[in-house]
């Protein structure tokens, strides 16, 4: 078996397709998107292909929670296929909406559909009702350290990741934080020492967990509301796969709806920005990064509007030099946006099915099975609701004593360095979002709660000492902002 993919140095990713090309694998592995790259294109029409599978196929339906437009496309390529060839696609996690929708595309005539049992019998689900952040920090300790085994803490932001790892650091467990922002390299390492248990836990991002299988994960446990129902169960579901007792536990304050409403709202780009696109390729042809250069978007957000574009047939992706290249369609047609909203309102109405697990009276396993498409009608008599427990967390005295430490001697490091800047790395006093330092600043930025409060200003010399006590400076500047007057000034 081999793979292709980002992590290959061209010379290696030359030696794969030469292999691949002769049939020395019997399995090949690719992302969907490798299929726009030409020299692929070229070389798989050479291949002797035996069949298809499709993993992950929920991404293939709009409706689907990671849908990929790259996914879509591999129904093009499977419809071109004899009629008698072989394809599988295969996921975990796929409502009724998107069985059906992926069965339109593929052609129900040609299909034969198999659908498993959901239930994870060995699993304990359980909801943990907190009252601010405090609770949160002190609730996560508390069962990390009482758990046997070891365990995922999935956060919703890269940023928690950090927090939370350092916390639990800072309480003698040994763990680490993974998210998308680490390089290859290093997420492999870690994902390595976490298989060979030189972990308690890692600290993540949802990142965690595509294709990796360590089956005697023995808790679960998440700080923030996950946007669906089908992602959480995703996610819970790389654990207990030896089939041994399994914890999983799912933190919760009202506050916390703010994150996931703020992903599914700001789900597409806005549509100007569409437009604006349209408008550059209008004049000239262009490759990714002079798209990114001209309408000054993020490549994430540049890709997802080129990908909507080309969906709806306005935009086409040619080559030019070898290289990648997007151009208007001739007589392209208006852009169409119902979709996007009628996108949205599903995305609104997955979460709200989310809040409803939240407040399940049912069992847990049985209202995640039945969102799912299962039919079930038997409780598993583990969860926190057949058990009739309600789970909650008020951090006392010690707890909060504990976490004041803690934050007062944690300082993110800002990193901005790169071998020809001439910058180097900062410091910051704290994350904004998920501590006591976040509704000060707030209060003194739009409630008028005059100049920040001296515990911020103790907190950041502390800071900056921590990272900078050693150099000397000629200059201290301040950047103004462009509300709240002379706030950044006074506290300067």
């Amino acid at each position: 078996a081999a793979y292709i993919n980002s992590t290959l140095t061209p010379d290696e990713k030359a030696v794969v397709m030469q292999n691949a090309e002769k049939g020395t694998y019997k399995l090949l592995y690719i992302a969907p998107e490798r299929q726009e790259d030409e020299e692929w294109q070229q070389v798989v029409q050479r291949m002797r292909l035996g069949m298809v599978v499709v993993d992950e196929a929920h991404c293939i339906s709009t409706w689907g929670h990671d849908f990929r437009p790259a996914y879509r496309r591999i129904v093009n390529v499977v419809k071109q296929l004899q009629k008698d060839f072989p394809v599988l696609a295969c996921t975990a996690t796929a409502t009724l909406q998107v069985q059906q929708d992926i069965e339109h595309q593929f052609d129900n005539s040609r299909l034969t559909v198999l659908r498993g049992n959901l239930s994870r019998e060995n699993f304990a689900l359980n909801v943990v009702y907190c009252n601010n952040q405090e609770d949160k920090l002190a609730g996560v300790l508390n069962l990390v350290k009482g758990s046997q085994g070891t365990g995922v803490v999935y956060c919703g932001t890269q940023a928690e990741t950090e927090i939370y790892s350092k916390w639990l650091d800072f309480n003698g467990i040994i763990t680490t934080n993974y998210n998308a922002g680490l390089d290859n390299e290093t997420r492999k390492r870690i994902e390595i020492d976490f298989l060979n248990d030189k972990y308690k836990c890692v600290v993540s991002t949802n990142a965690l967990g595509m294709g990796m299988d360590k089956p005697n994960l023995r808790f679960v446990i998440h700080t923030q509301i996950p946007t669906s129902p089908l992602h959480y169960y995703q996610e819970i579901g790389r654990a207990g796969r030896d089939g041994r007792a399994t914890s999983v536990f799912l933190f919760y304050t009202p506050a916390d709806d703010e994150l996931p409403l703020s992903f599914i709202r700001n789900n597409k780009p806005s549509i100007n920005n569409y437009q604006r696109l349209i408008d550059l390729l209008k004049l000239e042809p262009l490759g990714l990064h002079g798209i990114i250069r001209k309408i000054n978007l993020k490549q994430t957000a540049v890709n997802v509007i080129l990908n909507d574009l080309i969906d709806q047939g306005i935009v086409v992706k040619t080559s030019k030099n070898s290289k990648p290249y997007y151009e208007l369609k001739y007589s392209a047609p208006a852009l169409t946006t119902s979709g996007f909203e009628a996108l949205r309102e599903a995305k609104l109405a997955d979460f709200e099915q989310m809040k409803g697990y939240l407040n399940a009276t049912v069992c847990r396993m049985r209202y995640l099975q039945n969102y799912l498409g299962d039919t079930a009608v038997n409780s598993c008599g583990k969860c926190d609701v057949d058990l009739a427990k309600k789970l909650t967390v008020n951090a006392s005295l010690e707890e909060l004593q504990k976490i004041e430490a803690f934050r007062e001697n944690y300082f993110p490091v800002l990193e901005v360095e790169t071998k020809t800047g001439i910058l180097i790395d900062g410091v910051a006093a704290s994350w904004y979002g998920v501590t006591n330092v976040g509704s000060m600043l707030h209060h003194s930025k739009y409630e008028h709660g005059g100049d920040f409060p001296d515990y911020l200003l103790r907190l950041t010399l502390k800071a900056f000492r921590s990272q900078f006590k050693n150099m000397m400076f000629d200059l201290v500047m301040y950047v103004p902002p462009t509300i709240s007057g002379d706030l950044v000034k006074n506290f300067a």
